[in-house]
């Protein structure tokens, strides 16, 4: 922890300003840079990131074993993006384990972190077709009649987001017709 959050500036204190022009702190200057930068973007990127995922708890701790796991089962190189089930019995912390993932990793899904109410329902299709108002499109009246027009506009929607620069919803308004 020391080493990631502390840093030293007693041997560089009597050198003044002479001792920033020294290769070593110029170095650690430009890592720390860096790494600010780094936080900012991610930063922003999340606060981009589509949703309609419930608000982070702030007083989650521990799970870290579980997050990397999820981590490592969702994320392949170069490829961010995963549509997963929770299932098991109510109370064991599935649902505030998958809210504490998508905040966390928000910074990486540009197509958003969409959470898929299915309890209760019967039919996938239309627990998918609730996205429509997070989203922000409507269905037609035709599409209305039918859970598979329903089921394939919300898959046509989320792949418009997906494909669209982060954070930039795709032309025709929020995600209307292109």
């Amino acid at each position: 922890m020391r080493k990631r959050q502390h840093f030293d500036l007693r041997p560089w204190h009597d050198q003044g300003e002479e001792a920033l022009r020294e290769t070593a702190v110029l170095e650690r200057m430009g890592k720390l840079n860096r790494q600010i930068v780094q936080t900012i973007t991610r930063g922003e990127r999340a606060e981009k990131s589509l949703r309609n995922v419930d608000a982070h708890n702030p007083h989650f701790i521990g799970r870290t074993a579980n997050l990397r796991m999820l981590r490592e089962n969702f994320v392949t190189p170069g490829h961010i993006g995963v549509v997963t089930a929770v299932n098991g019995l109510g109370g064991l912390g599935k649902t505030a384990l998958a809210i504490e993932y998508a905040h966390a990793f928000a910074d990486e899904y540009g197509g958003g972190r969409w959470q898929v109410r299915c309890a209760g329902k019967d039919d996938l299709r239309l627990a998918l077709a609730e996205l429509a108002t997070p989203i922000g499109f409507e269905f037609t009246d035709y599409e209305k009649k039918n859970a598979d027009l329903q089921f394939e506009r919300t898959r046509r929607e989320l792949k418009k987001l997906a494909d669209a620069p982060f954070g930039v919803p795709p032309l025709g308004g929020p995600l209307g017709e292109q």
